[in-house]
C-alpha cells in the first residue's frame, strides 16, 4: 500500500482517526506504483508464490491484484513534511 500522511491532534482520553483506505499497488514497498511492481505481479500471475503482488489478499495473484495496480499505477504515496 502506499504511504498516507495525516495531521491527528491527541487529547486526554480516547483517540480515533480514520486515515481511509491505502492505495494499493505497490508490491516492493518503495512508496511507488511503477513497473517494478507491474514485474513483481507479473512474474507471480496465477500462483500464490509471492504475496507482495496479492492485493485484494485473497492468497492469489489474479486479474483482480493487476486491476487494483493498473487503477494506482504511476503514482506515489504521500511523504511525511518537516
Amino acid at each position: 500500500n502506499l504511504q498516507i500522511v495525516d495531521t491527528v491532534v491527541i487529547v486526554n482520553g480516547a483517540n480515533a482517526h480514520d486515515f481511509g483506505e491505502a492505495p494499493t499497488g505497490d508490491a516492493n514497498d518503495d512508496n511507488l506504483v511503477t513497473l517494478l511492481d507491474f514485474s513483481i505481479l507479473s512474474a507471480t500471475f496465477n500462483a500464490a508464490t509471492d504475496i507482495r503482488a496479492d492485493f485484494n489478499g485473497d492468497g492469489v495473484v489474479t486479474l483482480l491484484d493487476f486491476s487494483l495496480l493498473s487503477t494506482n499505477f504511476n503514482t506515489a504515496g504521500e511523504v511525511p513534511g518537516p
